[in-house]
């Protein structure tokens, strides 16, 4: 039962981190057949 649960945890937030994920390409132009611009963004250094 606790794994059960575990795992439905799990898959909800793959589930949120993907649709998030989602929305960030989609508002800043990214598109999901071309992940290298958000490769390159992610590369970048934190700008504090």
């Amino acid at each position: 039962m606790i794994q059960q649960a575990l795992q439905q945890n799990s898959s909800s937030m793959a589930q949120n981190a993907s649709g998030t994920l989602s929305s960030y390409m989609s508002q800043n132009g990214i598109s999901s057949r071309d992940p290298d611009p958000l490769y390159q963004f992610l590369q970048q250094p934190l700008s504090v």
